[in-house]
């Protein structure tokens, strides 16, 4: 009886089968045929005796099969609610969004189930149309994951003041220091595991340079670049160095009508003072009367701090 009931329903299929079209948005047609959306599938799988064709090109949607089947499709797909949302880029942000060979705007479609597309725009400032296809609740989602990740990734810069001493040590021998310091930075924050470092953006590299603005008298300024999210640690790590380096002098306050013998005659003795250890450094202000002397051992500043009390006395 069942294998009755069965042939009479496959009969019914095929003597009372309609055929139907409706129209679509460009929309929901690019979403259905996503891969990264499961909704054509699921349909599909809902309505297994109804034959389902989606004509891309002129976003109509064929079904043929049972009328109140053909209906019941119909129904699945009208519900179907998809919207279209953009958001314009510009400069690097198409290279954040996009990531190496395709991996972060991939990994963002696939989590929130939501196509993504960008195109370039033909305007003078060379910019971009993000746009992003799916349902509702999952395009917002995806677009406050995108604006956060474009946030973090935002070119910043932070200054810090530094001893004059320390400046110098950074810019001598043609900047090695710094720029050994910037790599030891840059490690660090790939080491730190960061958002920005994860790979976006090629890591989120860290930069230092001197501002070149500072007024006459004033401490230097080292000004720290980089991406947001890197700037936190970046900036611990070389306050931690300024700390460290400051732990390292050692200031006398002298007659200022000494500072000329501390110097020597075309600074011979302020010379032959930094020569006492390597990477030594020594300062004297005529105008407060302050001797400032680094150097990262101890016992060096002690022989440099007794040469200059001798000269004083």
């Amino acid at each position: 009886e069942s294998a009755a009931e069965e042939a009479v329903k496959e009969l019914e299929n095929l003597t009372l089968a309609v055929d139907e079209e409706i129209e679509v948005s460009a929309e929901l047609i690019t979403y259905l045929l996503s891969q990264h959306s499961d909704i054509l599938s699921k349909i599909k799988d809902d309505n297994p005796d109804v034959f389902i064709n989606v004509l891309a090109k002129i976003t109509r949607i064929h079904m043929r099969g049972h009328p109140a089947k053909v209906s019941k499709a119909k129904s699945d797909f009208h519900s179907v609610q998809v919207v279209s949302k953009t958001r314009t880029l510009t400069g690097r942000e198409v290279a954040i969004v996009v990531g190496k060979t395709g991996s972060t705007i991939n990994s963002i479609s696939d989590k929130h189930s939501v196509v993504i597309e960008v195109s370039r725009d033909h305007s003078e400032d060379d910019s971009s149309t993000l746009r992003i296809i799916g349902q509702s609740a999952s395009v917002d989602s995806a677009i406050a994951e995108v604006d956060t990740l474009l946030h973090q990734n935002e070119d910043v810069e932070e200054m810090l003041l530094v001893d004059p001493m320390m400046k110098n040590q950074l810019l001598n021998n043609s900047g090695a220091g710094i720029k050994e310091f910037q790599n030891s930075l840059y490690n660090a924050v790939l080491d730190s595991g960061s958002e920005a470092a994860s790979g976006v953006a090629g890591g989120g590299g860290v930069f230092l340079v001197f501002d070149r603005n500072t007024a006459k008298g004033a401490p230097p300024a080292l000004v720290i670049k980089s991406v947001r999210a890197n700037m936190e640690r970046a900036k611990n790590l070389v306050s931690k160095k300024i700390d460290e380096f400051n732990s390292n002098i050692t200031t006398i306050d002298v007659p200022a009508e000494v500072i000329p013998a501390i110097i020597g005659k075309g600074g011979a003795k302020i010379n032959s003072f930094r020569s006492e250890g390597a990477g030594a450094e020594v300062e004297a202000d005529s105008t407060t009367g302050k001797v400032k002397i680094y150097s990262h051992d101890a016992a060096t500043r002690e022989t440099i701090k007794s040469a200059v009390e001798q000269i004083v006395a």
